[in-house]
Formats: structure tokens, C-alpha cells, sequence
């Protein structure tokens, strides 16, 4: 049995949101096997399982759980919410899936998901796809620390228990970018420290004999385990060929609530160091536009934007109820708004989108994009029946698309995957590389 708290350096591999994704065939001695992914996206940490045994198998068992805090702010429910659902696309929005729940007074809700595979083969190599880039934190977690956030129901957090995998890599193609940008260091993150680029969205690679093993998820919550199998998972409606994944994600809920500063990525990443009683500090980006998210590589607002860190989890926790409260006014203006242009006309005027711009640009700051610009310019000429080079001859409702996304006045600050996505996923005691 491996030592277990040495961890990853045995055995290649981890976790992080969970997307089980497409089969890749191998040629093993004339038998058919085939390389099974689970892609994990969220702010997830990854940490050794210390009693594998739990599940019911012997206690060398190699296991890892995927751990994140159940964020909450001033009593609401918790910011983020954690599901499992088929198909290799993490990013996908409101599928039909499971939900996993935190632990709470009385239920543990300790998750684990089981399929069939092969024996681990450590010795596969791939030079093809991009490999991990955890954030290693510079000191260890006690045993007792792990055991007790693992198994003690007063502590509020998701946890998910999955097999060893062969190896992992970080996700790209078609759905994103698996990297995001951060600064993170023990003390005070300055502006003389390079940025790194951290995984976000890792592929746990599995084999297996068959291209789409069933699946078995049970709760260890005191006495009530269940037990789910691949058909009672429900399905996202996409191609048949494409649901050869299952996706466990970790998301908050309310994607449109963020701030230039990342708050929701600030408040994951302080949750997390409090949780695993760790000094690191970190910094993220200006959040680059309200339409298509992301960052802005390079650019730290170090005047307006705090650290994150375990000891400001209460101030981080009021800028994301703060900026929840500025959205919602946001929300309402635009869809005033919008009303109105629907009957343009009829009492809508470039002073309307006046007030509008200003708030929008208020709330997003530098983030503005020059498209979002150019729409709201449009949108004002027609209003004022001017025309303008560059802009459509009649006022429709793609004019205001451009500028409010769904038309319903959702900014959608949004990374791959979700806002606060931006949080490096974690190696805790070097369990992954």
C-alpha cells in the first residue's frame, strides 16, 4: 500500500469538476480498451482519500476526493452548487443532472462515484495533451485536518471520492480553455510577481474494456447510502455519440453576480485556504467584458481590488453580496429597458439608455468591451433616428443583444464554465502533480 500522505507521485492522476468525456480506443494484446476522461471544472482541491475503506473495498485501495467549501453569504444559500450529469461538455448550461449536496448537521455527504476499469496503468504516456497545473501549497495539511473536514458533518463543504486515475492532463478544445490566470504566494502578492496560469478544468484518464462502463454513485451519510447506476443518471438531451462523459461540476449559481475584481473567484480561493488552515494570498485580473468574460491577462487593479486570503473570508463574502445587490439594479434597469425598446417610440429615449450606459460602465469598468460600445451607440442613434456608419438601418432586437446578452439584462460575467472558475484547483500534500 502506498504511503498515504505522500499521495500523487505514485499514481499520475486526479479530479477536479467532474465531465466524463469521450472514449478514446487503445490496442492492449488483441483486446479492445479505450481511454476513458472525466473532466472536472470548478473550484475543486484535491486531496488523498485516507480510508478508501468507507467505500467497501480494502484499505490499499487508491482513492481521491474532490473537496471545495460550501460558500454562503450573510445566510443565503450557498453561492455555488455542485451536479453530476452526462456529456463531455462542463460548460453546458442547466442540464438535467443530479445534484450532490453539502454536508450539513446530521448528513456527512460524502460522494462516490465507481465504475468498471481496467487496472491502473501508470506507465501510459501522452504527449498530446497539456499536462496539470495545480497550485502546490508551500506546507502540509495535517492528517487530522483532512479527517476532520472529510469527516465531521459541522464543516460545510461538497466532497466526492473517485478512483485513482492512470494520469491527468488539463482540458483544451472545443469548450475552452482548461488555464486561467492568477497570482498566489504566502505573503502579500505585489506587482512585481509574474502571473501563472493555472488548471481550472482537468481530464482524469481512465481504462477501460468497454467504451461506456456503467456508473454507481452512493452517499456515505451515516446509515442512508444510495446507490445510482449510468440509467437513473438523467440525460442533456445532446447526440447519443457525445454522451460518453460524465460531468460533476462546481458553479455559481448566479453567474450575471461578479465584479471587476473577480470577487466570486476571491471568496472560492479565501473559502479554501480557511478551510485547509493555509496562508497563501491571491490576486486575479480585471474581469475583461460583461458579454464574453474572461480576463484581462495582466492587468491587476491593486488600488481597487483586495487579496484573497483565509483571514478576509467576511470581507470577500460582503463585496460578492454587495456586487449580488448592484447587479440586481442592473437586472432591473435593463429590462425596463428592454421593454421599452420593444416598442420603440412609444416614450423610449437616448436619456433612457443614458442612465443605463452609465451604471453598465460603472459596474464593468475597463472591462467594456468596444462591441458592447458599438451596440449601445447604435441603439441610441435609432432611438434619436440618426443614422450612423456602421450600424443597422432599423432598430431590432439583435441591436440590444449585443449589448445585453439574453435580453434579459443578465451581464454574464462569465468564464469556461462559470465566473468564479478563475480559483487554480488545488494539490493539497502533492496528491496530484
Amino acid at each position: 500500500m502506498k504511503n498515504r500522505q505522500l499521495g500523487l507521485n505514485g499514481y499520475r492522476i486526479l479530479f477536479v469538476a467532474i465531465t466524463l468525456v469521450a472514449v478514446v480506443p487503445l490496442a492492449a494484446q488483441g483486446q479492445k480498451l479505450y481511454d476513458f476522461q472525466i473532466m472536472v471544472n470548478g473550484p475543486w482541491d484535491y486531496v488523498l482519500d485516507p480510508e478508501p475503506e468507507r467505500n467497501g473495498g480494502p484499505p490499499e485501495d487508491d482513492r481521491i476526493v474532490l473537496v471545495a467549501p460550501a460558500m454562503h453569504i450573510a445566510g443565503m444559500k450557498a453561492v455555488h452548487s455542485a451536479s453530476i450529469f452526462w456529456g463531455r461538455d462542463a460548460t453546458v448550461e442547466n442540464p438535467p443532472s443530479i445534484p450532490v449536496n453539502p454536508s450539513e448537521h446530521g448528513k456527512l455527504a460524502l460522494y462516490y462515484v465507481d465504475f468498471n476499469r481496467i487496472a491502473p496503468n501508470l506507465d501510459r504516456t501522452v504527449n498530446t495533451e497539456e499536462p496539470p497545473k495545480l497550485y502546490h501549497p508551500q506546507q502540509s495539511v495535517s492528517l487530522a485536518r483532512i479527517r476532520h473536514i472529510l469527516y465531521d458533518d459541522s464543516v460545510a463543504r461538497y466532497a466526492i471520492s473517485l478512483p485513482m486515475p492512470d494520469y491527468v492532463s488539463t482540458y483544451t478544445g472545443e469548450y475552452g480553455t482548461g488555464f486561467a490566470e492568477s497570482k498566489i504566494s504566502t505573503g502579500n502578492v505585489t506587482n512585481g510577481m509574474p502571473p501563472q496560469n493555472y488548471t481550472i478544468w482537468m481530464v482524469l484518464h481512465y481504462t477501460t474494456s468497454v467504451q461506456s462502463p456503467p456508473f454507481y454513485q452512493r452517499v456515505d451519510d451515516g446509515p442512508s447510502s444510495v446507490l445510482k447506476n449510468k440509467a437513473e443518471i438523467p440525460k442533456t438531451g445532446i447526440p447519443p455519440d457525445e454522451l460518453d462523459g460524465l460531468s460533476i461540476r462546481l458553479a455559481e449559481d448566479l453567474q450575471d453576480y461578479n465584479d471587476p475584481c473577480d470577487a466570486v473567484s476571491g471568496e472560492s480561493f479565501s473559502d479554501s485556504m480557511q478551510m485547509w488552515h493555509l496562508p497563501e494570498h491571491a490576486r486575479f485580473p480585471v474581469v475583461r467584458d460583461g458579454i464574453s468574460g474572461g480576463q484581462y491577462p495582466g492587468y491587476y487593479d491593486y488600488v481597487n481590488c483586495d487579496e484573497s486570503h483565509g483571514l478576509n473570508v467576511e470581507l470577500m463574502s460582503r463585496k460578492v453580496q454587495a456586487t449580488r445587490a448592484k447587479n440586481d439594479k442592473l437586472v432591473k434597469e435593463v429590462e425596463t429597458l428592454r421593454a421599452k425598446l420593444a416598442h420603440a417610440g412609444s416614450g423610449t429615449s437616448v436619456a433612457d439608455f443614458k442612465g443605463v450606459e452609465d451604471d453598465l460602465g460603472a459596474s464593468l469598468g475597463p472591462g467594456v468591451s468596444a462591441r458592447e460600445k458599438n451596440a449601445m451607440k447604435c441603439a441610441k442613434s435609432l432611438i434619436a433616428h440618426q443614422e450612423q456608419q456602421g450600424c443597422p438601418a432599423k432598430l431590432t432586437s439583435e441591436v440590444f443583444d449585443e449589448y445585453f446578452g439574453d435580453g434579459k439584462g443578465k451581464m454574464g460575467l462569465l468564464s469556461v464554465g462559470r465566473a468564479d472558475c478563475h480559483k487554480a484547483q488545488i494539490s493539497i500534500n502533492g496528491v496530484l502533480p
